[in-house]
């Protein structure tokens, strides 16, 4: 048995895990594999997430949910000096008789109970026995509550206990006394602390918005929305009820698909009902209290029938016998309309001609039956009718709600072929009709709304489309909807996504229409062959022909394309072996189709039917819940809604950021059934349309794929498509569902397969040497995103398989990088199932970092005050894991950790780790966040403040629409930098609005690059701009000296020169130091130093070899040196050299800016701003307020000199010039800094 939550999964033909060691990778396929090959794809098909109910009272501590654990876990090898490892182990034994771990050390009141795990350990020569004590105890050790388990697990106890009244606000502790025979064996106790409970209104009215774009006129529109509530707010959905504009009761359907805690409030309420419209967007009100009722509806009427489809009654639609019928004029008259075969119509041809179908006798399963929505949900194998051969695995979910015309049907389709050797002739979904078909046409455009007339429609390029009956080829992208007439009524079919997932086809028969995913009437394949290098991430091959064919094209394997795809085979970037195609293979893809059925009566105009359909298709047509409430309510954490009124700019940047990688994806031509939703954005060259193939599918990379967060705070269907899309790339092309022993012998010996992730590379079915459950690139929160707002139960569906499956795997975990995704992972799936393994992992891999952090030993622990800092002690960015367990749990001891890990990222001056980051332009935000609500120091606000400043200053805002939102410095810091502010940017306006003001950002070092002195030809000499630091006492000044580029000896050197121009320091770097501190050297003036201005001299002198290339190379990356050099509150200037005709000021990245005083007296000025090659720029000026006064992004060459008026009260004043190289005015001094509060005048 493998358990999720509490929900069971019955297993047959598993692996005991016994054959081999449990951390080492079984040779063998079959102890490879968690479920057996019929159910390995469907496996968690037909599971749900199901909470328990308690009689326990929680109010007076009692004891709910008592169950063993699984007897597999982690478990921490953690020797004293050694780094560490989280292993597996069948046999969990600890040093002392009884272990404790309560899930959290700071528990809302709210959440009404503690969850916690005892392990009961006997000595290696006895049985397990006796009894066990639970004693919950205050702070003054009053025991509260006393419960008595007679019955111990060798693998542990996991249990939930209730708060009483007295430990509201108060400290207490929890205590396991094992007893045998009456003595004692051993004692554990744990304390915590149970916060006051929160103002939190009881009773609330919650907008949703019923979107309507299209301006349709349907009635009975089905609505699925996905509500969150705050922590505490609801106990029991039967007290929500559903009110429209005036107040009426609309009937709902409500299901809880999570809790805050385990027998704690609902987080997330999926709700399902119906509504009509008239041309106009609506608005409807959910409302809770403890007084609230919503009328009792009966359920839709169903019957289980011998074989087939269940005979149902949805109102308008009606399924039997007979197929499904439609009431096309409200009389109660159901006229036949599709045959039954229409409900299992799903088909694979096989390349041989034999045609595999879902059989009409599959086992059906009703998921969801209420008064307003019901599923039927099947699973199993396409088969072959004359020979019973089995081909192809499917998961499909047909949805109907009360009244409505609409039908949903979500199929997925899993290859379970071998992908060099099975191809598909077609495949798709045929929809019988009950009589003749009376073809209406097909839609060739949302937008101008014309229909065409043909046999059938083939998108077999995302621009291009060929009609076969007039046998003519067009340009456009189709909407993917049909009608035709069938007796009384009329039907109209659509895809989702059609364009944009071709090739897809559409087609009339005399008796029946289809829609084809692999399209019948495919054209030749007419991609370059050979397939050149800069066309090899779109994967053509595998969109273009008359057979879908997965094999990998020989130039994949060698040349250019191989090199660069996986770095020659090096550092663990061998995605498939050199001149050996066979070492790839697609078995066990998926694809997902979201067909929708509209039925009207047959005089039902075209117009009105297009704008229903581009209502579903487009997610134009449906509800979304109040942003401000999403918000709010608390379940994406600290973060402030879409606010354009309070951040007009912020949000101006922020639409044109997360609207960017679709038009990257537009410009690059990146389209496709195996491609839509992701983005290629390593090292992307938007200008020549290419990308790096090294890591270029990004998959779960750098924060990829497209969230859901953007869409949850704004509202807007556009950024709900995009992470829709993304997840299903996600779960169906980039997850192995399926593996089969002779592919794996096939692709093997250092290849391997299995289901699971595949990791980052240039093929969605193809990375490393083969697919993982534990690792850095592994993550699942998009996964229930989608599910809690949506309900998309395939989302649900894999999300659990995961669950499943990681449990089962044998990666040795080591961290600190690695472990970080696992980490938030498992913290996820257990607040989304509370399945005990996730949270003891989760403290389990926590327990590595802080043995990694050396915070587990007193003497090596710190405070916070970042002096001790390493690599381990503060973490990986990556994910800031050790900020979301501190936020779970509240743990002191990891507060430090999560301390160090948002200080260090927040504080470049701190740590050299900011050496590295800005080269790969890496938003801290959520780091500099959580540090301030921490600290509560105004320091990290700024931070945070400062990733919206670059933002403004670095996006693209011109006329070149597919740059616009794009960061001008391109290559991989643009996709790393768009990625995480995606994610992060909503967590900047939290912080702001939490504090209640905005402080002056403090901005990140940038690069700035020094003046080349001619000379020896066997050296690259260059001097940085003279650095002034006036020093006013009260202690030492730490000055943090970073190079871009590391070199063999110690090629740069410092002089730092006092007010009595005496050197003070002086030395040269890097010097063999830590190379994870990414050359940076850390240098302190003393705390006795004089006070007044000191000069900082930075040069270098880097040799060079004989090679021309790398003397080149040399030239470009070296003589780059971070600025600035002391912390934010030490006065700082860089001073260049003025001449009659400027003052040329040095470059730096996209973040680079520059502040200057603009002299009493001026009354204009003039910039010269450089050119930006074949890249994008932005470069503006700002005035003392705060406002661009001249702003240009643009491509190529230099824009004209800018011409500055300065109103008389901004002369005197500090000036700002954003973005790249430029020249100033000779009237403007030659002292710049890099903030506000760092310039001062050497002369005043």
């Amino acid at each position: 048995m493998a358990s999720i939550g509490l929900l069971v999964l019955t297993v047959v033909g598993t692996s005991s895990g016994q054959t081999h060691r449990l951390n080492e990778f079984p040779e063998s396929f079959t102890e490879r594999m968690h479920f057996p090959p019929d159910v390995q794809a469907i496996a968690t098909a037909g599971e749900r997430v199901v909470f328990p109910a308690t009689h326990a009272k929680l109010e007076q501590g009692g004891l709910a949910g008592l169950e063993p654990m699984p007897a597999r876990q982690l478990y921490l090898d953690a020797p004293r000096g050694g780094r560490g490892k989280i292993l597996d182990t069948e046999q969990r034994r600890f040093d002392d008789p009884v272990t404790l771990l309560v899930s959290k050390f700071r528990y809302p009141w709210e959440d009404r109970h503690l969850d916690a795990i005892v392990w009961t350990t006997p000595e290696e020569d006895q049985a397990l026995a006796g009894r066990l004590e639970l004693r919950l105890k205050d702070e003054a050790g009053t025991v509260l509550a006393r419960h008595v388990l007679q019955k111990l697990s060798a693998s542990g106890l996991f249990f939930s206990l209730g708060f009483p009244e007295e430990l509201r606000g108060r400290r207490a502790s929890l205590e396991a006394v094992w007893y045998r025979n009456d003595r004692v064996v051993g004692r554990a106790e744990a304390g915590f602390h149970v916060r006051e409970p929160a103002e939190l209104a009881r009773s609330a009215r919650i907008p949703l918005h019923l979107l309507n774009e299209p301006r349709a006129h349907v009635a009975n529109a089905p609505m699925t929305v996905g509500v969150p509530l705050p922590r505490g707010a609801l106990l029991d959905e039967n007290h929500v009820r559903l009110v429209d504009e005036h107040g009426a009761e609309v009937p709902l359907q409500t299901r809880t698909s999570a809790r805050w805690s385990r027998f704690g409030s609902i987080k997330w309420l999926l709700c399902d009902f119906t509504a009509d419209f008239q041309g106009e967007p609506r608005r409807l009100f959910l409302e809770y209290g403890p007084h609230v009722q919503r009328a009792t509806e009966k359920p839709m009427a169903i019957r289980e029938v011998k074989a087939g489809f269940p005979a149902l009654d949805a109102g308008r639609i009606r399924i039997s016998e007979r197929g499904i019928s439609f009431d096309p004029f409200g009389d109660g008259d159901h006229r036949p309309v599709l045959a039954p075969s229409a409900l299992h119509g799903a088909f694979v041809r096989h390349e041989n001609g034999k045609k595999f179908l879902v059989p009409h006798d599959v086992k059906h399963a009703v998921e969801e039956l209420g008064s307003e929505k019901a599923v039927v949900r099947r699973t199993g194998w396409y088969v072959e009718p004359a020979g019973g051969e089995r081909f192809c695995q499917f998961v499909t979910r047909i949805v109907f709600h009360r009244m409505s015309p609409i039908v949903r049907i979500h199929h997925t389709w899993i290859f379970t072929g071998d992908g060099n050797r099975d191809r598909i002739r077609d495949m798709g979904w045929r929809f019988a009709a009950s009589g003749n078909v009376e073809p209406e046409g097909f839609l060739t455009s949302f937008t101008d709304g014309s229909w065409v007339s043909a046999e059938s429609l083939v998108q077999f390029d995302y621009g291009a489309f060929a009609l076969k009956g007039p046998g003519e080829t067009r340009q456009g992208r189709t909407a993917g909807v049909l009608s035709a007439r069938v007796g009384d009524s009329r039907v109209s079919l659509g895809a989702k996504d059609f364009w944009q997932n071709f090739p897809s086809e559409l087609e009339f028969t005399a008796d029946a229409f289809t829609f084809y995913n692999w399209p019948r009437h495919h054209p030749p394949a007419s991609h370059e062959s050979p397939i050149p290098r800069s066309r090899a991430f779109l994967h053509r091959f595998a969109h273009e022909g008359p057979l879908l064919d997965f094999r990998l094209p020989q130039e994949y394997t060698e040349g250019p394309i191989w090199a660069e795809a996986t770095r020659s085979g090096r550092g663990g970037e061998a995605h498939w072996a050199e001149s050996r195609p066979e070492t790839v293979n697609a078995q066990g893809i998926a694809r997902t189709e979201e067909l929708f059925l509209y039925f009207t009566d047959r005089s039902a105009s075209a117009d009105q039917v297009a704008r229903v359909l581009q209502g579903l298709n487009d997610e134009t047509l449906r509800a979304v819940v109040d942003p401000a409430w999403v918000a709010a309510s608390g379940v994406f954490g600290p973060i402030h809604h879409r606010d354009v009124e309070k951040y007009p700019e912020d949000e101006h940047v922020y639409e044109q950021v997360v609207h960017a990688p679709a038009r990257w994806n537009e410009r690059l031509g990146f389209y496709g059934m195996w491609l839509h939703g992701d983005v290629p954005a390593w090292d992307i060259n938007l200008e020549g349309r290419t990308v790096s193939l090294y890591r270029a599918i990004r998959k779960n990379h750098h924060g990829w794929p497209v969230a859901w967060l953007p869409f949850a705070r704004s509202g807007d269907p556009r950024l709900l498509k995009y992470a829709e899309a993304a997840t299903r790339q996600m779960i169906d092309a980039n997850f192995c569902h399926y593996a089969s022993e002779d592919v794996d012998a096939a692709v093997g010996p250092e290849y391997f397969r299995r289901q699971g992730w595949w990791d980052r590379s240039l093929l969605p079915w193809a990375a490393r040497n083969g697919p993982r459950l534990r690792n850095y690139t592994v993550d699942c929160d998009y996964i229930w995103h989608a599910y809690y707002l949506t309900g998309d139960a395939r989302a649900r569906d894999v999300a659990l398989l995961f669950g499943v499956l990681t449990q089962q795997d044998y990666e040795v975990q080591r961290g600190p990088r690695t472990t970080n995704s696992t980490l938030t992972s498992y913290l996820d799936m257990y607040q989304a199932t509370f399945d005990p393994w996730f949270l003891a992992a989760a403290h389990t891999i926590a327990g590595l970092h802080l043995h990694q952090g050396g915070v587990v030993h007193q003497e090596q622990r710190f405070d916070g005050v970042v002096d001790r800092l390493t690599p381990r002690t503060i973490g990986h960015f990556w994910r800031p894991a050790d900020i979301e367990f501190h936020r779970f749990t509240g743990d002191d001891a990891y507060r430090t950790l999560a301390l160090n890990h948002a200080v260090s990222t927040s504080s470049p001056w701190s740590y050299g780790y900011g050496g590295l980051w800005p080269r790969l332009s890496t938003p801290f935000i959520a780091q500099a966040a959580y540090a301030h609500a921490l600290t509560g120091d105004t320091f990290h606000l700024a931070r945070a403040a400062a990733y919206l400043d670059w933002a403004k200053m670095g996006i693209y805002d011109g006329g070149l629409e597919y740059a616009r939102g794009a960061l001008v410095q391109g290559g991989t810091a643009r996709g790393i930098f768009t990625g995480y502010y995606i994610r992060q940017f909503p967590l900047a306006l939290g912080a702001l609005e939490r504090a209640g003001h905005r402080p002056d950002p403090i901005p990140n070092p940038f690069y700035v690059q020094g003046a080349t002195v001619p000379g020896d030809d066997d050296f690259h000499e260059f001097r940085m701009p003279e650095v002034l630091l006036r020093i006013n006492g009260g202690g030492a000044v730490p000055l943090m000296l970073g190079s871009r580029e590391d070199v063999d000896e110690s090629a740069y050197a410092y002089e730092l020169v006092g007010p009595d121009g005496r050197r003070r320091l002086s030395g040269r770097w890097p010097s063999g130091e830590d190379r994870l501190s990414l050359w940076v050297k850390t240098i302190e003036m003393p705390a006795d130093a004089p006070e007044g201005i000191y000069r900082l001299i930075l040069t270098g002198r880097v040799p060079l070899p004989s090679d021309a290339a790398q003397r080149s190379q040399i030239r470009r990356r070296h003589g780059h040196v971070l600025m600035p050099t002391a912390p934010p509150d030490v006065p700082e200037v860089m001073v260049f050299p003025r001449t009659e005709n400027g003052t040329q000021v040095a470059s730096g990245g996209p973040e680079i800016q520059y502040w200057f005083m603009v002299p009493r007296g001026v009354d204009e000025f003039w910039i010269d701003f450089s050119g930006a090659g074949s890249g994008l720029n932005r470069v503006s000026v700002w005035n003392p307020g705060g406002q661009r006064v001249w702003d240009r992004s643009y491509s190529g060459d230099a824009p004209a000199r800018a011409r500055i008026a300065v109103p008389p009260g901004d002369a005197g004043r500090l000036w700002r010039a954003t973005g790249g190289r430029f020249v100033v005015d000779p009237q403007i001094p030659p002292y710049f800094s890099v903030s506000r509060a760092k310039w001062f005048d050497p002369e005043p």
